[in-house]
C-alpha cells in the first residue's frame, strides 16, 4: 500500500459557513450582492489591465471582504493578511505584474483560514479553496437560491406588486429579444445606427464588448466561489492519506542496489569535479580539440538537470522502508549531496564567468537565485533522510520555502542593481563592451544608470541619449492617457527625473 488509510470524508459538497444558525438564504443574498459590488469595483479598478495603485486597492479591498466573510478568524488568517497588506502596499510603491501572483495567493491563503480552518495543513486548505475555484460555477446555486427566495417572498406580496410584477414578466422576453434585433440591424443599416447613437448615447459610451462581458461573468464566478466556497474535503482526503514507505521484497538486495547506485554516482560526480577543479577552477590548458569558451559556456542546464536529478534519486531511495535510519545509506547519501554542493559551486563559477565575459543579465539572477533555492533544498533532503522525516514534509517544506523566496522578490529592483551593475563595471573599465539596448529593455528601473552613461560623455554616451530621448517620448505619450489607477510612486519618480534629464541635457534635444 502506497497511502495509508483514513476515514472516508462525507462525499456530499457543502457550502462553507452553511449552519443552523446561519440561514443558507440569507447567507446566499449577502454573498452574491457582495459579489457583485465586488465585480463592479474590480473592472473599475483593472479593466483594462492596470497595474500599481489600483491593484494595490484591489488587493486591500478584496482581503478586507474575505476577512469578513470568514466563518471564524484564526491567528493565521491575520498572518496571510497582514503579508497581503505588505504586498498591497509595495504596489503603491512599485508593481510588477511578473510577481502579482503572489498577492493573489495570499488572497487564496486567506480565504483557505477563513472557511476551512479546521482543515489540518496549509496544503489541505489550499487544495479545497483549489477544488472550489475548479468547481466555481456550482457557485451560481446561490444566484438560483437568491432568485426562488425573493419569488417566494413575492408571492406573499400586496396585489398591486404581483401585478407590476407579472407584467414585468410578460413583456421581458420582448425587451430582450428588441434589444438583440435592434443591435443586428444597427450594424446593417447606418440610419437606424446613427437614431440609436442619438437616442440612447448614454448607453453607447458604455463599453459593452462580448469581452468586457464574459470578463464580468468570470469575476463575478469566482469572487462568488471564494465567498462561499463549496466544502468537499478534498485537501483532507487526500493530505490523511500520508506517503508510506516503499517495502521491497528482498531488503537485503536493496540495500545493496542503493549503496551501489550512491557509490557509483558520487564517483561519477566525483570525477567530473575534479576536471572542473582542474581545466575550470585552476585555469590549466584544455585538451586539443575543446576550446575554453566551449567548455565554460556549454552545460549549465545539463548541470542543473544533474542536480535536480540527483535530489530526485535520494528522495526515493530514502523513500524505501529498509533505507529508513540506515546509517551506511545515509552517510553515502550525504557524501553524495556534497558532491552534488561542489557541482553546484561550478554552475556558479559558469555564471560568473559569463559575466565577466559579457554582463550581468536577469536570467542570470534568476539562475543564482534558483541555485540558492536548490541549496536550501539539499539542506531539507539532507534532514530528510538523517531524522526520517516523510515525504510529505520534504514537498511541503520546499514549497514554503520558494514560496518564499518569490514573496521576498516583490521588495527587490533588480533590474535596477543589474543596470548598475554593468554600468559601474564599464565606467571601472572602459574598454568593455556595454549593451545599451538590453540596459534599456530592463525599464524605467534603469533610466538612473542610462543617465549615468550619458553623463559620462564617452563610449557609449550617444547611444544611451538615444534610449533615453526614445523613453522620454514615450513616457510623454502615456502621460497623455494618464490615469490615477495606474499610479507608482517609483515610476512617476524616475518618469519626473528623465523628463527633467531630457529637457536639459544638451546632446539629448
Amino acid at each position: 500500500m502506497i497511502f495509508s488509510r483514513s476515514p472516508r470524508p462525507s462525499p456530499e459538497p457543502v457550502a462553507a459557513g452553511d449552519s443552523p444558525n446561519h440561514p443558507l438564504g440569507a447567507g446566499s443574498i449577502l454573498s452574491v450582492g457582495l459579489a457583485a459590488l465586488l465585480t463592479v469595483v474590480t473592472d473599475f479598478l483593472v479593466w483594462p489591465a492596470r497595474g500599481g495603485t489600483s491593484f494595490a486597492i484591489l488587493l486591500l479591498i478584496l482581503s478586507t471582504a474575505f476577512v469578513g466573510s470568514a466563518a471564524q478568524r484564526t491567528p493565521r488568517i491575520w498572518l496571510w493578511t497582514a503579508l497581503a497588506i505588505l504586498s498591497a502596499t509595495h504596489c503603491f510603491y512599485r508593481f510588477s505584474w511578473a510577481l502579482a501572483w503572489v498577492p493573489l495567493a495570499l488572497l487564496l491563503l486567506i480565504v483557505g483560514e477563513a472557511h476551512f480552518a479546521g482543515v489540518r495543513s496549509y496544503v489541505a486548505r489550499l487544495l479545497d479553496v483549489g477544488l472550489a475555484l475548479f468547481l466555481s460555477i456550482a457557485a451560481w446555486r446561490h444566484v438560483f437560491k437568491v432568485l426562488h427566495s425573493l419569488r417566494a417572498s413575492l408571492a406573499t406580496a400586496e396585489a398591486p406588486v404581483r401585478m407590476a410584477l407579472r407584467a414585468l414578466q410578460a413583456v421581458l422576453p420582448a425587451l430582450l429579444l428588441a434589444i438583440i434585433f435592434s443591435a443586428i440591424f444597427s450594424a446593417g443599416n447606418a440610419i437606424f445606427a446613427q437614431f440609436l447613437s442619438a437616442t440612447f448615447h448614454w448607453i453607447f459610451q458604455i463599453d459593452l464588448t462580448i469581452g468586457r462581458i464574459i470578463f464580468w461573468l468570470f469575476i463575478f464566478t469566482i469572487l462568488l466561489a471564494l465567498l462561499r466556497p463549496i466544502r468537499t474535503r478534498f485537501g483532507t482526503f487526500l493530505t490523511a492519506r500520508e506517503i508510506q514507505r516503499w517495502r521491497r521484497d528482498d531488503e537485503r538486495m536493496a540495500v545493496w542496489q542503493s549503496a551501489g547506485i550512491l557509490a557509483v554516482l558520487s564517483a561519477l560526480f566525483f570525477f567530473i569535479n575534479t576536471l572542473d577543479a582542474i581545466y575550470l577552477w585552476s585555469h590549466a590548458a584544455l585538451p586539443e580539440g575543446v576550446s575554453y569558451s566551449e567548455f565554460v559556456h556549454r552545460g549549465v542546464a545539463s548541470l542543473i538537470t544533474a542536480v535536480l536529478v540527483s535530489a530526485c534519486v535520494l528522495a526515493l531511495i530514502f523513500q524505501q522502508r529498509c533505507a529508513e535510519a540506515h546509517r551506511g545509506l545515509q552517510w553515502l547519501a550525504t557524501l553524495w549531496v556534497l558532491q552534488n554542493l561542489v557541482l553546484i559551486a561550478g554552475v556558479f563559477l559558469r555564471l560568473k564567468l559569463y559575466v565577466d565575459a559579457y554582463q550581468m543579465t536577469l536570467l542570470r539572477v534568476g539562475v543564482a537565485l534558483f541555485l540558492g533555492l536548490v541549496i536550501f533544498g539539499y539542506a531539507l533532503l539532507t534532514l530528510y533522510f538523517w531524522r526520517s522525516k516523510s515525504l510529505t514534509w520534504l514537498c511541503k517544506t520546499n514549497l514554503a520555502a520558494a514560496f518564499a523566496l518569490f514573496f521576498l522578490l516583490q521588495f527587490t529592483n533588480f533590474s535596477g542593481w543589474v543596470a548598475d551593475y554593468n554600468v559601474n563595471r564599464w565606467l571601472g573599465d572602459r574598454t568593455r563592451t556595454l549593451d545599451i539596448r538590453y540596459i534599456a529593455d530592463l525599464g524605467p528601473e534603469a533610466w538612473p544608470s542610462l543617465v549615468r552613461v550619458v553623463s559620462a560623455r564617452a563610449g557609449f554616451s550617444v547611444e544611451a541619449a538615444g534610449a533615453l530621448r526614445a523613453a522620454a517620448a514615450a513616457e510623454e505619450a502615456r502621460l497623455e492617457k494618464w490615469d490615477w489607477r495606474e499610479w507608482q510612486f517609483r515610476r512617476e519618480s524616475l518618469s519626473a527625473g528623465l523628463n527633467a534629464f531630457v529637457g536639459s541635457f544638451p546632446t539629448a534635444r
